[in-house]
């Protein structure tokens, strides 16, 4: 389709500055209101689009599901039909049997670069999920101060199993590999 836009503007010191390609014709792309979950955020100069309906940095998953196969894992995580209640594992390392009713308050706490506190406090079993990249050598975890596997989750981010019900501390920590013998 071909558009025709006009602009103008009131005042002696308006600019409008548009991006043109080599031979000048203005470079737009136009954004469509529509119903798929994005919001348009304007702040100054910035054009933020935020995604309404992704799930939460660190969530709380009371089933998983392992799908050792990156396309599918992939497409699994794309289908509407994976419900934000589970957790997709990359391998059967972490898969453990819950009753897949618990639910859980996640609460981030102390988070830096390097250190990630999350309060918990569940129904019952399940992960912890964190879409961060975790899967670098060098991070760990604990749970309530015991060294746990981070399992690799959700084709980039992390999870940490939860076994029982109750408060639980998890906490995620990034040490640079070799940085020890490096300094040495």
């Amino acid at each position: 389709q071909h558009w025709h836009v006009e602009l103008s503007l009131a005042g002696t010191d308006a600019t409008i500055t548009l991006g043109s390609d080599d031979d000048g014709h203005v470079i737009a792309a136009p954004i469509r209101p529509a119903s798929d979950g994005l919001r348009v955020v304007r702040a100054g100069e910035a054009t933020i689009v935020e995604r309404t309906t992704a799930l939460d940095r660190v969530r709380w998953a009371s089933t998983a599901t392992s799908i050792p196969d990156e396309g599918a894992r992939i497409a699994a995580l794309l289908s509407r039909n994976t419900p934000p209640t589970t957790v997709v594992l990359d391998d059967t390392r972490g898969l453990h049997t819950t009753s897949g009713a618990s639910t859980a308050t996640v609460r981030e706490k102390d988070v830096s670069v390097t250190d990630q506190r999350i309060d918990v406090t569940a129904t019952g079993a399940g992960w912890v999920v964190v879409a961060d990249q975790l899967l670098d050598d060098g991070w760990s975890a604990t749970l309530d101060g015991e060294p746990v596997d981070l399992l690799e989750a959700e084709q980039a981010g992390g999870a940490v199993y939860v076994p029982t019900a109750g408060h639980h501390v998890v906490e995620l920590r990034y040490r640079a590999p070799m940085l020890v013998q490096g300094a040495v």
